[in-house]
């Protein structure tokens, strides 16, 4: 049972220190960053699987770009990096068959992390239920 004066703890999944400077103790702003965040990557994720298909590398890197912020908005900052040195490669591809392997890693590692939002999204609506 959550008592009133205790605090939320992300998990450790996650870059704890950098979800508390940004949501402090505002939970609710941070379910709805959450979830935002959450909608971002799954449209992104399709249309780079889109971008990809029509070989268009400056289009995967666009959508790169927007996964990347909004994984560092849900403290995936692993992951982000991750996202970060996939987009360094594809500023160095002229077509999308040089980076397919790296780019199905890291649909891989999107799928994971849309888990991790999804579970922690589980996690701090409890958290709010029970001490409202």
């Amino acid at each position: 049972m959550h008592t009133i004066d205790e605090k939320y703890v992300f998990s450790g999944r996650l870059d704890i220190d950098s979800l508390d400077k940004l949501y402090g103790n505002d939970l609710k702003k941070a379910v709805e960053v959450f979830k935002s965040s959450l909608q971002d990557i799954q449209e992104e994720l399709e249309l780079s699987e889109i971008h990809f298909k029509n070989n268009d590398v400056e289009g995967l890197l666009t959508s790169c770009i927007s996964i990347r912020s909004s994984a560092s908005n849900v403290g995936l900052t692993r992951f982000a990096e991750y996202v970060q040195t996939f987009e360094d490669v594809c500023k160095h591809a002229k077509n999308t068959d040089e980076i397919k392997e790296t780019f199905f890693q890291l649909n891989m590692l999107i799928t994971e992390a849309v888990y991790v939002i999804r579970q922690e999204l589980i996690r701090m609506r409890m958290f709010l239920n029970v001490r409202a």
